[in-house]
């Protein structure tokens, strides 16, 4: 087996520095930096966002073209990666998993304040793999036996807070007292979501992705985040989302990546995603570019 010599160190630097380079161009020719789009995006919804240093201006100036500065500021950066299940205002974003082995599972969550379960049944036919869970007190067991359907179907309200624990012999009385976070621990058993489409209260169910919140006490994480968002009207309100849309671009563990304006509503759909949390990182933003938390 031959060696090559060098005749000079810098040689043998040259060399090792060009194989560096090749190593780094091929990643960002072949490799989509999506950490890199996270960044740059995030920093383009602050600039478009922060000139108002008041709610009244921010709401007034922000909410009827949230939908177009996220397109242009994110969404444009990943739509081809992104599915739609469902149509009109029932229609939830999907982001394509990046492992597609048939043995890899996924969990889905729908909560809801009606009947209309064809996303899910639309989600369950094209995705099999995935276990899609639909909340609301206003499904019947029929909804869940629908031909190919196989969703799970749990009829009750959840509570918007936390409820104190206590066994009950009751089995209805326990639900009627659920809470999300409880309801995911006791139902689902899981600590990982692969996604969470919230069509009720998510004004105050988009709180539970910050820090120290219910989902950060219990350890539950949210891969991809579908949520319908009701148009601040009140001075209260409008503080609300002022402080909640600071959290989402602040807190770095989510990343907003498209806003839809619901026909004939002046309500907006967002679609959130998790950039924090390794394994959703892996799954769904990128296997190639390892997780880092300084990148979003």
């Amino acid at each position: 087996m031959g060696f090559v010599r060098f005749q000079s160190p810098y040689a043998l630097f040259a060399v090792l520095f060009g194989l560096q380079f090749l190593v780094l161009l091929t990643r960002l020719v072949f490799f989509r930096q999506n950490s890199t789009d996270v960044r740059i995006a995030r920093q383009c919804l602050h600039d478009a966002s922060f000139p108002y240093d008041n709610e009244d201006d921010f709401h007034k100036n922000i909410w009827p073209d949230l939908h177009r500065i996220a397109f242009l500021c994110s969404f444009k950066r990943f739509r081809k990666d992104v599915s739609t299940f469902g149509r009109g205002k029932h229609a939830v974003n999907w982001l394509n998993g990046k492992v597609t082995a048939p043995e890899h599972k996924c969990n889905i969550i729908f909560l809801r304040n009606d009947s209309a379960v064809e996303t899910e049944l639309d989600l369950k036919r094209r995705m099999s793999n995935c276990t899609v869970y639909s909340v609301s007190s206003e499904l019947s067991s029929e909804d869940s036996r629908k031909p190919g359907s196989s969703i799970v179907s749990f009829v009750f309200n959840l509570e918007l807070y936390p409820q104190r624990w206590k066994p009950l012999d009751d089995e209805r009385d326990i639900r009627e007292s659920m809470d999300i976070v409880k309801f995911i621990s006791l139902e689902t058993k899981l600590k990982r979501i692969d996604a969470l489409n919230v069509f009720t209260n998510g004004a105050e169910h988009i709180r539970n992705l910050f820090s120290k919140s219910a989902f950060d006490t219990a350890k539950i994480r949210v891969c991809q985040l579908n949520l319908i968002y009701p148009r601040p009207r009140s001075k209260s309100t409008k503080q609300a989302f002022y402080d909640v849309w600071k959290r989402i671009l602040y807190d770095r563990r989510y990343f907003l990546t498209s806003v839809r304006r619901l026909p004939n509503s002046d309500d907006l759909m967002l679609f959130i995603l998790n950039v924090s949390d390794p394994y959703c990182w892996a799954k769904y933003i990128s296997l190639n570019i390892p997780f880092d938390p300084e990148s979003a």
